[in-house]
């Protein structure tokens, strides 16, 4: 028996997560797997210098750039497409990217006011 009513109710939980999720799933999963890659090949990259700066660049941007606009797409895409589910969990994946900015700023204003 399932914990579901109906097809329905099934579906907009599926799009809820699938809005929230994928951005967030994707952006970390894009910074850890290259901070991953630096990490167990440290010393392979004294003679490829560019890999480096790309995969510090990927590892960067992958939280602080890849999340909100897979967000925003995500948002946009389902307010074009009446998909209110799935606009609501995008919608909820770009206040935890606004919560987890927020908690980086305080985290380094508070780093930076110890060392005074």
């Amino acid at each position: 028996m399932s914990i579901f009513i109906n097809n329905e109710a099934k579906e907009n939980l599926k799009d809820y997560w699938f809005g929230l999720g994928v951005p967030i799933l994707i952006g970390w999963g894009s910074s850890l797997t290259s901070l991953m890659i630096l990490i167990q090949h440290e010393s392979s990259f004294n003679e490829y210098p560019l890999a480096e700066y790309f995969l510090i660049t990927f590892w960067i941007s992958g939280h602080l750039l890849i999340w909100p606009f897979l967000g925003y797409r995500f948002f946009k895409r389902a307010n074009k497409l009446g998909n209110v589910p799935r606009e609501k969990g995008a919608r909820l994946s770009i206040i935890l990217y606004l919560f987890w900015i927020a908690l980086l700023l305080l985290g380094t204003i508070m780093s930076i006011m110890e060392d005074v």
